[in-house]
């Protein structure tokens, strides 16, 4: 391993034997005197790694070096004004180390060859005087590019691959799922749980006709929903539970659609806390050679759903205009329309949608100390409510039968 592989890029932070700049130095001297610039400096006579670090404060420019090669090494007081390389190069002299700017304000500070025998405090060479004006030295050398590879932890360049698990949802897969609208989108992709697409209105009556993603169920606004690459406004409606969410079922007609991009990892590092649990991105249609037009219905047994699509396109001002619309329209199917969704096929156990707080309802009598079903439970006007035997302190209520299968 060079020493260049080993320089801590940073400022103010020491890992055992590397060593760096002081963000003191930023804050002690915040813009940086241009390279040919004269400027005071007041430095001691001291180590030279205690030097470099006074020269970093008072310059504003980050030095980065390794423990290893300035370790034993002391460098003479400096005093005066001097230029950033004349300024350096008087610290360093003697010493075999060069320095080597890495960029507009950063110096790498390393070994010109290899060193045999390094100077102790007994063998440093005594000051020289203090020159008010001075060159750069041939100690300091002309950028060159590091030969050393960088690791890249993270950035947002585009790269030809890509760590996150991505899926690609194309128009060939919908066209073979038969899907036709984004409320049946969510149930293609099996990183997808926890959606309420299909939502009914006695538990979410606000939320009827919307659609959402929630990759891995972390919640209905952990999915940051884009289009052509770009955010997307929430929804005007929250879930029942305060959650906001981008509405796919308003976003577009699934006819203008060409691809979904699916990140289903965590994107909160680029994106924001909104991607904690992915992104998906809808990508459109950029042009339309010729009229499309799709249309679908669906007979259900006591339902219908009616699905028609159309799509064109038109080159004007040396541009391609793509104009989509979607009109859809589901009608109810309630739970007491099948006979698996409701409570009395199964007996009406408690497990199943069944509540002892419904109409009529149970009082508390102090004089008796226990609740005390209301005399009307059984009475042919509460058709859903019963006692599950004649000494049940609870009118029971089934519920079952007010929930959608489809909504409307």
């Amino acid at each position: 391993m060079s020493n260049f592989s080993r320089l801590v890029l940073g400022s103010g932070i020491t890992l055992g034997a590397l060593a760096a700049t002081l963000s003191a130095g930023a804050a002690a001297q915040p813009q940086t005197q241009p390279q040919g610039q004269l400027q005071v400096y007041s430095i001691d006579s001291q180590t030279l790694d205690g030097a470099l670090k006074s020269f970093a404060r008072q310059s504003g420019v980050q030095i980065l070096f390794s423990q290893e090669d300035v370790a034993g090494l002391h460098s003479p007081p400096l005093n005066g004004q001097f230029t950033v390389d004349a300024a350096l190069s008087h610290l360093l002299g003697g010493n075999g180390l060069s320095a080597v700017h890495a960029g507009p304000n950063i110096i790498v500070v390393r070994s010109a060859e290899p060193v045999l025998h390094k100077m102790t405090h007994a063998e440093a060479a005594p000051a020289e005087p203090v020159v008010r004006e001075a060159t750069p030295s041939a100690a300091v050398e002309t950028p060159v590019p590091p030969a050393d590879d960088i690791i890249v932890t993270g950035t947002l360049i585009r790269q030809s691959s890509l760590p996150s698990p991505v899926n690609i949802i194309s128009t060939e897969n919908l066209v073979a799922r038969g899907i036709t609208n984004a409320s049946e989108l969510v149930r293609v992709l099996p990183a997808n749980a926890g959606s309420e697409s299909q939502v009914d209105q006695l538990n979410q009556p606000l939320t009827s006709g919307t659609a959402q993603f929630n990759l891995r169920n972390l919640g209905l606004g952990s999915t940051l929903v884009l289009v052509n690459n770009r955010r997307q406004t929430l929804s005007a409606v929250a879930a029942t539970d305060g959650s906001t969410f981008t509405d796919i079922n308003s976003i577009m007609p699934l006819i203008a659609l060409q691809r979904v991009e699916v990140v289903k990892d965590g994107a909160a590092a680029t994106y924001g806390s909104d991607a904690v649990a992915g992104v998906v991105n809808f990508i459109t249609r950029t042009s339309v050679d010729q009229p499309e037009v799709s249309a679908r219905v669906n007979f259900i047994d006591g339902a219908r759903q009616y699905d028609l699509q159309g799509i064109a396109g038109a080159e004007i001002g040396g541009g391609d205009l793509v104009v989509a619309a979607s009109f859809y329209e589901s009608t109810r199917l309630g739970t007491d329309e099948r006979s698996f969704s409701r409570a009395r096929t199964f007996g009406q156990p408690s497990w199943h949608s069944v509540s002892s707080f419904g109409q009529p309802g149970s009082y508390f009598v102090p004089s008796l100390n226990s609740f005390v079903p209301d005399l009307d439970c059984g009475n042919p006007a509460f058709p859903d409510s019963f006692l599950r035997s004649p000494t049940d302190a609870f009118c029971q209520f089934d519920f079952s039968e007010y929930f959608d299968l489809l909504p409307k």
